[in-house]
């Protein structure tokens, strides 16, 4: 009988969810021998437009952190390529506009092609798209972009004003057993030019079957 795929994985957590405010937080060094490729994913909350959240991974010859150096990064921008936003149109006027992957939407009295009165018009616009989901409460829209989708936003202010704030991002950054030559031991360390929270799950797959496989809190199949 095969193998099950998280057998010839091991997943930490080296980074629990953590509130960062315009600083930066190193996670804990887990132990990376025997590791083939890692992968690092940092899943980051709520964030205002031009904030930055920064993955980088560090590497070290020991679990203190001894030479730590950094093996590679990702940096994500608020609004851009993210998993789920907010478009605030209360103080929104006519004219003004919304850009949703690309598609301009214009807040209009009128009925041309992307014209929308409210929020409750522009979540019809925007429901009518592959990999969208809006929903909306008073004049606030909240957008997700489905599985294989993200979403990049920008709010244009011509005669009011039209706020859009990243709810949710995902940054990954994977290395391999060629970056860490000498090195035993990766931590990640977020940098955020915002205020939020992070979290960061390591999934490493493994050259052999850890000597332990039950580590994870629960699994199907068992």
């Amino acid at each position: 009988m095969s193998n099950k795929l998280y057998e010839g994985l091991r997943s930490s957590v080296p980074l629990p969810p953590t509130s960062i405010s315009n600083t930066n937080v190193t996670g804990k060094y887990i132990p990376v021998t025997g590791c083939r490729r890692l992968i690092a994913v940092l899943a980051n909350g709520a964030a205002a437009v031009s904030k930055t959240v920064k993955l980088e991974l560090l590497k070290a010859t020991d679990a203190a952190g001894t030479g730590a150096e950094s093996v590679a990064s990702a940096t994500a921008t608020a609004n851009t390529k993210v998993k789920s936003v907010t478009i605030t149109l209360t103080s929104a006027a006519n004219t003004d506009k919304v850009e949703v992957n690309g598609v301009v939407y214009t807040k209009s009295a009128g009925s041309a092609a992307g014209d929308f009165a409210n929020a409750a018009a522009l979540i019809v616009l925007l429901n009518a798209r592959d990999g969208l989901k809006a929903t909306a409460n008073a004049e606030v829209v909240t957008v997700e972009a489905e599985d294989g989708y993200s979403l990049t936003v920008v709010g244009t202010d011509v005669a009011g004003s039209v706020v859009v704030a990243t709810l949710s991002s995902i940054v990954s950054v994977e290395i391999s057993e060629d970056q860490l030559i000498g090195f035993t031991h990766v931590a990640p360390k977020v940098t955020s030019t915002g205020a939020g929270y992070a979290t960061v799950v390591f999934i490493q797959e493994m050259k052999a079957l850890p000597v332990s496989l039950d580590n994870l809190a629960a699994k199907y199949p068992a």
